[in-house]
């Protein structure tokens, strides 16, 4: 769900003020550092209205629309004071709140997308304008099924995860959805290749009258180090964390399951 402005296209301003950038005086006077351009998508609707509440490390927001579903999203990281490591985990869980109010079962799909941009984490200096990756990029797709339904994408060192905290849910993945995608996604998603390093995951959902029902998507990363202008960076969460499968491993064991009651009960939605 968008603002009606990603909806219907065009232009779209920086949220960092133009000319606020100390780091790289090259782009005060570029445009398209500070602005964005949406294609638009067709036959979908914007939401009416757009509730946001950021608290760290939760942020939550109430989607406003015409469907008979209403929808709410909690997004959080995990952060607990006095653990480092368990604070340090590239993750994020989107939770996401289907409300059926209506007297009759609605049916509908939910879908995330992540168009990754796994090929950046091959450019040697960010004051250059292009990636540095061989020809074509070859981007790996393997298919996850477990306790996280999705796909695991990889490229050179880099990798990031996609899918659903749910086993029993009727989860499908694909490709990276374009504008002209997304008024399809409950027949199909588009093909992944190994040429796209983008992914999408989609969950169709049936909810009797007066119910409703959590999804949990997990967004998972690993890019262990990155370069620029002959420095060599590293994250401290590559000595935690050998591989993106360890990251899945870790949120997927009784670490995150003993989360979700611990936010609601701090944080009621």
């Amino acid at each position: 769900m968008a603002d009606p402005k990603v909806v219907a296209g065009g232009v779209l301003t920086s949220c960092v003020e133009q000319g606020r950038d100390p780091y790289y005086p090259e782009r005060q006077n570029n445009k398209k550092f500070w602005y964005g351009f949406s294609e638009g998508y067709s036959g979908v609707k914007a939401a009416k209205e757009i509730r946001y509440w950021g608290h760290f490390p939760v942020v939550d927001i109430d989607y406003k629309t015409d469907a008979p579903i209403q929808v709410s999203m909690r997004a959080w990281a995990p952060f607990l004071p006095g653990d480092a490591e368990s604070s340090n985990i590239p993750a994020a869980v989107f939770e996401v709140y289907l409300y059926n109010d209506s007297n009759q079962a609605q049916k509908g799909t939910l879908a995330f997308n992540f168009d990754a941009p796994l090929a950046e984490a091959k450019r040697q200096n960010y004051h250059d304008k292009t990636t540095h990756v061989s020809a074509p990029p070859v981007f790996a797709h393997q298919k996850r099924a477990n306790d996280f339904v999705g796909t695991v994408v990889r490229y050179d060192q880099a990798a990031y995860a996609l899918g659903v905290l749910d086993k029993q849910a009727n989860v499908r993945t694909g490709g990276a959805l374009g504008s002209a995608d997304w008024n399809r996604i409950a027949e199909k998603l588009p093909t992944a290749t190994d040429t796209q390093s983008g992914t999408s995951v989609a969950v169709d959902f049936n909810l009797p009258p007066r119910t409703h029902h959590v999804v949990r998507f997990l967004l998972a990363w690993y890019v262990p180090a990155w370069g620029e202008t002959g420095i060599s960076w590293h994250q401290m969460y590559a000595h935690r964390f050998k591989d993106i499968d360890a990251v899945i491993t870790k949120m997927t064991t009784r670490f995150f399951i003993s989360l979700i009651p611990l936010i609601k009960t701090l944080i009621p939605l």
